[in-house]
């Protein structure tokens, strides 16, 4: 896949908040730094995810205990399960099930016309020193290997569906150059970048660059990382700035989706769900029959999840 490139990266400006008192253990409450522009479960459900999921990264940096981005994801899959929103629904792949992941996520958003956009997510945990040490992950099939970010690749488009990382974030400080949330930077308003959102074309930007990709080359690049609660909490317009253009918009939601999110045993034989038709002649034969499915499924019907 062809690199991108830009230019070295600026530090920042001072920021605008800083050091907040070091919390103690903490578990998710409904309580968030609210976007003031909505007010539906889902959004305030994003938000106070994002708030405790800085706070589970300090304490447990404090405490040695420290958390991947398996724990954390499954925590907030467990969390969004126990909510039992209406019209928002959670699923996990059963271990079982012989698959190769394709994404950590897949987010299945509904608008009001009933169309649904589609995104593949990975997640991605920040370090104590603030730089995402396994962005650079490389999957191996037989001799064969490849980077995490070109899978995602050849998965988001196989599929039709928008390839983002999401990052978990936890950091001294946050200047305003990193913050790209329509809501002023104000107060802790910054612990909304606990779950944060970026489009796959900034993360190749970072990974053509030397040394180890940062918060701060992350959330500085450009203006499209933005805060989790932007998938429930904003129109349809957050799925444009995400992909870059008009993202494809799916009349229905595929069968494995369904499948997962009523608990059965994924059996789709849609040759998209096959490896070879990702990668092709890539790979060794012995990979190619294998099916790639998300780990996880989030579907969210926003357009009723807002009214």
């Amino acid at each position: 896949m062809r690199r991108l490139s830009i230019p070295g990266f600026t530090p920042p400006p001072p920021p605008v908040s800083t050091s907040e008192p070091r919390p103690r253990c903490v578990t998710t409450s409904t309580a968030s730094t609210s976007c003031r522009s909505c007010a539906s479960p889902a959004c305030q459900l994003f938000e106070a995810l994002a708030n405790d999921t800085w706070k589970r990264l300090e304490a447990g940096w404090a405490l040695g205990v420290s958390q991947g981005e398996e724990s954390i994801t499954d925590h907030l899959l467990l969390e969004i399960a126990c909510r039992q929103l209406p019209n928002v629904k959670v699923a996990k792949l059963n271990k079982r099930e012989e698959s190769f992941a394709g994404a950590d996520w897949e987010w299945w958003i509904q608008d009001p016309q009933g169309k649904w956009y589609a995104l593949a997510v990975h997640a991605k945990c920040i370090g104590k020193d603030g730089k995402y040490r396994q962005l650079r992950h490389k999957c191996e099939m037989g001799d064969i290997k490849i980077t995490q970010a070109d899978l995602l690749a050849a998965y988001a488009t196989s599929r039709k569906l928008i390839p983002l990382y999401c990052f978990y974030n936890c950091v001294a400080q946050v200047s305003p150059t990193q913050w790209h949330c329509g809501e002023p930077l104000a107060g802790r308003e910054y612990m909304q970048l606990g779950c944060s959102i970026s489009p796959l074309r900034v993360v190749q930007c970072a990974l053509a660059q030397r040394g180890v990709p940062s918060f701060s080359q992350i959330h500085g690049a450009s203006g499209d990382v933005v805060p989790w609660r932007c998938i429930p909490c904003c129109d349809q317009q957050i799925a444009h700035k995400l992909a870059g253009h008009v993202p494809h918009a799916h009349d229905a939601l595929p069968v494995y989706v369904q499948q997962m999110i009523r608990g059965d045993r994924v059996t789709d034989d849609n040759p998209s769900l096959r490896l070879r038709t990702l990668l092709g002649g890539l790979i060794p034969e012995a990979y190619r029959d294998r099916v790639v499915l998300p780990h996880r499924v989030l579907v969210v019907d926003a357009g009723k999840v807002r009214a």
